[in-house]
C-alpha cells in the first residue's frame, strides 16, 4: 500500500468514508501488515459520512463537487474547518448555504472572542 511504502509506520488513526468499511479497509489492513511486517498496522479508522450538496452525496459523476479551493475562494477557510467540526461523526457533512452561514457566523463570533482577549484579557464580559 502506498501510505505504508511512504511513512514506514503505524497509524494510531486513518480518516476514510463509511463505504469503504468492508471490503476496502479490510484489504488496505492485510495488505499494508503484510508489506510492513507488523501485526497491527493501524488502530483505528474514522469512519465519516459522506460530503453532501443540498443533501445529494457530493460525486465528480454527478459534477456537484465544490473543491477545496473554489470554497476558501469564497469563505474564511476556518468556515470549512467548524462545519467539519460541527457535523456528527458517522453522518453526512451537509454542504448547505444555511450550514455555510452559521459557520460563518461562529468563526466571526469566535475571531471577535479572540480580539477581546488580545486587546482586554481578563475583562468582563456583559451578557
Amino acid at each position: 500500500h502506498r501510505l505504508a511504502s511512504l511513512c514506514h509506520c503505524r497509524l494510531t488513526w486513518k480518516p476514510d468514508r463509511m463505504d469503504l468499511k468492508f471490503p476496502h479497509h479490510t484489504n488496505e489492513i492485510a495488505q499494508c501488515e503484510s508489506a510492513e511486517d507488523v501485526e497491527s498496522w493501524c488502530d483505528c479508522f474514522l469512519h465519516s459520512g459522506h460530503l453532501t450538496l443540498n443533501n445529494v452525496k457530493m460525486s465528480k459523476s454527478l459534477g456537484n463537487t465544490v473543491s477545496i479551493k473554489d470554497f476558501v475562494q469564497q469563505h474564511d477557510p476556518n468556515v470549512l474547518r467548524l462545519l467539519a467540526m460541527t457535523s456528527r461523526y458517522r453522518q453526512p457533512l451537509q454542504l448547505k448555504d444555511a450550514m455555510v452561514d452559521a459557520a460563518d457566523h461562529l468563526n466571526r463570533k469566535l475571531r471577535r472572542f479572540a480580539m477581546l482577549e488580545l486587546v482586554a484579557p481578563h475583562a468582563q464580559l456583559k451578557v
